[in-house]
Formats: C-alpha cells, structure tokens, sequence
C-alpha cells in the first residue's frame, strides 16, 4: 500500500509494521508499506483485518503467488473459510450445509453448482425427443466447474481434485426407462418415472404427455417412487382417480395463494377426515402446519422476477393430494381397513 489521504492509514500502518514479515520500499510520499501473509487458519483473521483497513485505496496491492488479486475477490474465496476459523469449527464445516446433515458432493458448501447436490438438472443439457433421453451439455458443466473453482481458489481447503471428479460420476445420458431412479421434469412440474412396463408420475398418472413436454431430469427419492405406485394402485382397485384435479402453476396462484378463504376450505375439509376417524388428530396438525409454511413460501418466492419452482411444484403437490384424498372420502364411505392405510400414507 501506497500513501493515500485515507483516515484510516496511520492505523493500517501501524497494523502492517506490527507484522513479522513487514517489509517497506521507497520513501516520503512514494514510500510503500507490506506483509506476506500465508493463508491459513493463523493468518486469515490478519488478512480480513488488512482488507477492512485498506480496502477501496487506490494504491493496495495484493499479489498472491503469480496472480495479482483485489480485495473483493480475496474476500469472496475466503469468507466462509474466515467463519469456519472464527468458529473453530471441523471440517464437517464445509461438507455439510446448514439445514440438514447431508454430506456436500462437492466437499465445499459455498461451491455454487447446485444441480449436483440437488440432482436435479434443467439446465445444462436437453432431452432427445427421438430417443427419449436427457443428454448432459458436459462442455458447459466443465466450464461452470472451472469458474467456480476460480472464484474460490484462493482457499486452502478447496479439494479442486474432487470438485472436477464430480463431472466423472454423471453418465452422458439419462434415459429413465434404463436409469433406475431417474425421472423425466415436464413443463407442469411433473416428475414421470418408468414403472412396469409404463409411465408414472410422482401424484400416480399414467398418461404421458409425451417427450416434447419434458424440460429436464431429477434423481427421485425412493419414498417419492413408491408413494405414486401407492396412489397408483388404489386408483386402480377401486376406479377412484387419486388425481382427479392436477393443481398446476396458475390455479395455486390465485386459488390457494392469494385467496385466504380457498385455502381455510381446504383446511376445514382436511378436519372433516379427523371427524370421521380417517385420520389423527396429531396427523392433521401435522399436514395443516406444513401447507400453511409450505403457502408462505410459495407466496414470497412468486413475488420474485424467478420464482423457486421447487417450491411452487412442492405446495402443488401438497394442495392436490389433499383435495383428492377428500375426494376419495367423500365418494366412498365403505372404505376398508388397508385403504384407509393407504390414504394415511399419502399425506405423511
């Protein structure tokens, strides 16, 4: 650093001189005051405490190895490394997110590539409407990896081996139908997986819309499979549609979002399988309190240019099974013991 009309340079002086590796060139006005700094767990706290000293002069310097860097990009590639130390944390840190314990593929959890952890990928790739497959743009993955590991390759626990391994493990395709597990998204928010011999969708549908419908493909939870098979089947048994009303993007707009009586109906209609010994009490409260947090969300990302369609597709689903398991209630009084189960198991 140079000698700027800053108020702050005394202080950033005699922060620097108090330095071990405090080293000066020059002098009188063209005199210039440094450090090294490796960066590590002893040392990121000074060199945070460097940056907020010097930050936005005109004459800072920061040369890390080769590369000549600048304040904000060494702020972005250490920040969470910087919290992790301040909070003498392990490495589990990194590996995992904050909301749930499951392990982060990429090892970093500040590594912005969100289609490999949520195995979900509309993006980067298309699907082959003569084949029916998905097939990965891996070039654009390669490329996408790579500006990653650059916005964060000042951070000394960045594994870069395992963040460019992660592209190995993807196949070049996906075809549902031989990809055990795998589902085709559609337009609706549909998730359409291969299931003896047909088309299934995650709320039991059978009628595919066809290939030229699909926008990308998603690993489905086994839970997720075996629940459609589920509704599925009753549908089958007792020629009652667990589907009948489909709630798709614009009817959870202005039927169960904006409209405040739609969605206490839904509630109250809910409350009437409590009445008739369908279901518990402590079951109700269950699936109330998570179709109103679910409602919440689906509302506060709609007000946003791109809305999650994650959570607009998840408060869909919820509002639909709920409407048609009313349904299937109301239509059948003399339901049996295994498909009052049956309908249990759909809303947990």
């Amino acid at each position: 650093m140079g000698t700027p009309p800053q108020k702050k340079r005394e202080e950033a002086i005699n922060f620097i001189q108090k330095q071990k590796s405090y080293f000066t060139k020059g002098e009188g006005k063209g005199q210039v005051h440094g450090a090294k700094f490796t960066i590590d767990e002893d040392n990121v706290g000074n060199i945070f405490a460097f940056l907020d000293l010097t930050t936005g002069w005109k004459t800072q310097k920061i040369r890390i190895d080769e590369d000549i860097s600048n304040s904000s990009e060494l702020r972005g590639a250490l920040r969470c490394f910087c919290e992790k130390t301040s909070k003498s944390t392990s490495l589990d840190y990194c590996r995992r997110g904050d909301y749930n314990s499951e392990v982060i593929k990429s090892g970093c959890r500040v590594f912005y590539f969100h289609e490999f952890e949520s195995e979900e990928w509309r993006d980067y790739g298309f699907i082959n409407t003569t084949k029916g497959e998905w097939i990965f743009d891996r070039d654009r993955i390669r490329e996408q990896i790579e500006k990653e590991i650059d916005r964060l390759k000042y951070c000394p626990l960045l594994n870069v081996k395992k963040v460019r391994n992660l592209i190995k493990k993807l196949p070049e395709r996906i075809n549902p139908k031989t990809h055990h597990g795998w589902a085709f998204i559609s337009q609706d928010y549909n998730n359409w997986f291969w299931h003896m011999d047909r088309w299934l969708n995650t709320l039991g549908e059978t009628n595919f819309p066809g290939f030229s419908l699909m926008v990308g493909v998603r690993k489905l939870r086994k839970k997720d499979m075996s629940e459609a098979v589920g509704y599925s089947e009753l549908s089958d048994s007792r020629a009652v549609s667990y589907v009948q009303t489909r709630v798709t993007y614009p009817s959870v707009v202005s039927d169960y979002v904006s409209d405040d009586q739609k969605m206490m109906e839904l509630i109250d209609s809910l409350g009437r399988l409590v009445e008739k010994s369908i279901i518990r009490k402590k079951l109700f409260k269950k699936k109330q309190d998570e179709l109103m947090k679910l409602r919440r969300k689906t509302a506060k990302t709609l007000r946003k240019k791109k809305p999650n369609r994650r959570i607009v597709s998840a408060f869909a689903t919820q509002v639909s099974v709920v409407k048609n398991l009313v349904s299937v209630v109301s239509q059948n009084e003399n339901l049996s013991r295994k498909d009052i189960k049956k309908l249990k198991r759909t809303l947990k």
